[in-house]
């Protein structure tokens, strides 16, 4: 058995292996067979003739004569060049040597002769920056070919090196330095300047060298090399447009390639890298900084910079930043950050929109503006220096100077000023100065000045022309009395009422303390009074009352109703009296010596139900304060 899987295990090997040597052959040959081919096509033989034509002229005629196309880069080759030549039956190659000269190189693809460059070939350029006034050197200095947007920065002894590949008929080469005039110089050659290049100070720039855009961003003056930086602040102000560009990380892409200052439809970055602007798509797998404007969509897997604005949308796993506006949509796992937002920002932790935010923030944990319309959702708390127009949730804490809206929070909305709107809150609500609206509160409500509506356990306000709802409201600069009542059933009483003439709060205590009639009562109420006169007002007034008439384990409970006439005798003293109709819950029954009998038959009285017995009666107190 084991023999047999042994060889059946053999020949299916060896089956395997001859295989792969067809396939091995086969590959072989047709990479010898293309190969052949494209020597074919550069050892085709061709006759010419040339005399004073353009360089362009002779390149048609070989593709008509032998049958193929040329392919090159036009800033590579001076097409308008005159060539002088009589070649008779020489290889394609040998006469493109002699047209062309040395320093390129030849591919073939399909029925196409592709130009290139040589490998190491491409033009130099050396040399010394000083100053022409002291002759000091001049450091960080940038040197650039234009039209390639190739360039370089002298170091710390003014030296530069500037290394390009492309051939050019001629070369502009523009030397920029802050607070130094600009100097161009027309090349057709390699330069190696044997005396220095002297550069004039201008004195209509500033002495200094100032921090630009992105560059005052505390991550990014980190990320970007002494080259890109210098390169950034002598060119501020020139950008060129590119289709594309790829980096490793700033600085390190294209060999020479000024990315500082190219504005790209697509960017590509490695690791990460560093452009004047996006008008397309930005894809870094760990960053992009961006010196000017982005637009369209950046996707940064780390973080996103960017020193202008950003109109379109910004993706990061961890932050996103915008030195001006953002037009859109920001998504980032931990913080987003820019001067306006009129759009969405959204995030795990942290989003702040330094200026003005019109649209949504949504955040795990806080958002912040300085002023806003819209709305903010945070797990914990909403930040707004100035006015927010709209609607703020928040798990904990909501807080902004002026509100014109409706905030929610678990426990605590704050406005410093005014409220125009309204404030729910599972704890507390608070408004500074001025409440045109509606507080709700589960604990305490508190405004200055109350022209609204205010609803929980304890309210206070200052002054208030609005409406106080709760167990306890006081009105500081409001209503606050002391009355002293008698009644058809308790001889007298006394009471606390507090709030103002809309509505009050009354805290009553009173009682019998003749033997034989023994009573104790505590109250709890509301009232408000509505003004017939100068001195005279309709006074209404609910309470209810928990009766002690010797035992506590007896629940005697009374509610009462009692319309009143009120005349005012001093601004401090007034008196007032009325019918009142009044219900009675009771299970005490019996007596208890020394007490009364709180469901004592009366004039008026009547049974409601069992052990609920009601009765028409009367009172008459004087307010004091």
């Amino acid at each position: 058995m084991f023999y047999f899987y042994c060889q059946n295990l053999f020949m299916g090997s060896l089956f395997t292996s001859l295989r792969l040597d067809r396939f091995i052959l086969f590959v072989i040959f047709i990479t010898f067979s293309l190969s052949s081919f494209a020597q074919q096509l550069l050892q085709k033989r061709i006759s010419i003739v040339a005399q004073h034509t353009p360089l362009k002229e002779v390149l048609n005629q070989l593709e008509t004569r032998g049958g193929f196309y040329f392919s090159y880069n036009s800033d590579l080759l001076d097409e308008a060049k005159k060539i002088n030549a009589q070649l008779n039956n020489q290889t394609v190659e040998a006469i493109l040597n002699q047209v062309l000269g040395p320093g390129y190189r030849y591919q073939v693809s399909g029925n196409h002769i592709i130009i290139k460059l040589a490998s190491g070939q491409g033009i130099i350029f050396t040399g010394q920056l000083i100053e022409a006034e002291t002759g000091r050197p001049i450091e960080y200095a940038s040197v650039y070919e234009k039209s390639l947007m190739a360039g370089t920065v002298t170091d710390e002894q003014g030296n530069f090196k500037l290394h390009i590949r492309q051939s050019l008929p001629s070369y502009e080469l523009v030397i920029s330095k802050v607070s130094y005039t600009d100097t161009v110089l027309r090349l057709q050659k390699d330069l190696s300047a044997e005396k220095p290049i002297a550069l004039k100070r201008s004195f209509s720039e500033l002495e200094s060298v100032s921090v630009i855009g992105v560059q005052q961003h505390w991550l990014a003056k980190r990320l970007i090399n002494t080259k890109e930086r210098f390169s950034s602040i002598n060119l501020d102000g020139y950008f060129a447009k590119q289709p594309y560009q790829f980096s490793l990380l700033p600085g390190l892409g294209s060999k020479n390639r000024l990315k500082s200052q190219t504005i790209n439809k697509f960017s590509f970055n490695l690791i990460g890298g560093y452009t004047a602007g996006v008008r397309g798509f930005e894809l870094g797998t760990a960053f992009n900084i961006v010196q000017q404007d982005m637009q369209y969509v950046q996707i940064g897997g780390l973080f996103n910079i960017v020193g202008g604005n950003a109109n379109g949308v910004q993706f990061a796993c961890v932050y996103n930043y915008v030195a001006k506006d953002v037009e859109g949509v920001q998504f980032a796992g931990v913080y987003n950050n820019a001067a306006n937002v009129a759009g969405v920002q959204a995030t795990g932790a942290v989003s702040w929109a330094r200026q003005e935010l019109n649209g949504v923030q949504a955040s795990g944990v806080f958002n912040s503006a300085y002023s806003g319309k819209g709305a903010q959702f945070s797990g914990f708390a909403n930040w707004v220096d100035s006015t927010f127009e709209g609607f703020q949730a928040a798990g904990a804490i909501n807080h902004n100077e002026q509100l014109d809206g409706v905030q929610c929070a678990g426990l605590l909305n704050y406005t410093q000023e005014q409220t125009d709107g309204v404030q729910i809150a599972g704890g507390i609500n608070i408004t500074r100065k001025i409440l045109n609206g509606t507080q709700i509160g589960g604990l305490f409500n508190y405004a200055r000045i109350v022209n609204g509506t205010q609803l929980g356990l304890i309210n206070i306000a200052d002054t208030s022309s609005g409406l106080s709802l709760g167990l306890i409201n006081i009105i500081l600069k409001g209503k606050h009395s002391i009355d002293v009542t008698t009644t058809e059933w308790q001889p007298y009483s006394i009471a606390y009422k507090s709030g103002n003439d809309r509505l009050y709060n009354i805290f009553q205590v009173g009682g019998n303390l003749k033997d034989r009639e023994k009573m104790l009562s505590i109250g709890y109420g509301i009232g408000n009074a509505i003004r017939l006169g100068s001195k005279t007002a309709l006074v209404q007034e609910a309470t209810f009352n928990t009766i002690y008439a010797g035992n506590w384990n007896d629940q005697n409970l009374m509610g009462r109703y009692q319309l009143m006439f009120q005349y005012q005798l001093h601004p401090k003293l007034k008196m007032y009296g009325g019918p009142a109709f009044s219900v009675l819950y009771h299970e005490q029954q019996r007596t208890y010596e020394g007490f009364g009998i709180p469901f004592a038959s009366r004039n008026l009285s009547f049974d409601m139900g069992h052990n609920v017995k009601a009765w028409i009666g009367w009172t008459l107190g004087v307010s004091l304060f």
